[in-house]
């Protein structure tokens, strides 16, 4: 029964644990969450809106947070915007070595019926 107990405990703090894939609402910039607000009125004002699909992720490469708009309907890549919401990247070989180098993949928002494909 004791290692019963001790086994129960374990799991319960690895679930516990157990690392977010979403990123704190307190590390989200201003100008991502208007956007955000924004996407949630026009989803509940228009059922067939792309929002639904979609999600704002973000990444960090080189020691900065990048964030982008992936939609699997959209054709072409997401742009990457910085903190400040500038596009980043705007050289084509720049923008590869990012999208090569680039890690710790986090959702911002996810669209209640988003799906990754990745």
């Amino acid at each position: 029964m004791k290692k019963v107990s001790i086994l129960f405990i374990v799991l319960v703090c690895a679930i516990a644990c157990g690392k977010s894939d979403m990123v704190d609402p307190e590390e989200i910039p201003q100008w991502l969450k208007t956007e955000i607000q924004n996407m949630e009125s026009e989803m509940f004002e228009d059922p067939h809106s792309m929002h639904h699909n979609a999600a704002w992720i973000r990444y960090t490469y080189k020691n900065n947070f990048y964030y982008e708009y992936y939609s699997p309907l959209m054709s072409s890549f997401p742009k990457p915007y910085d903190e400040a919401r500038a596009h980043a990247f705007l050289d084509p070989s720049m923008l590869e070595t990012y999208r090569s180098e680039r890690k710790n993949k986090k959702y911002v928002w996810k669209g209640p019926q988003f799906t990754d494909i990745n």
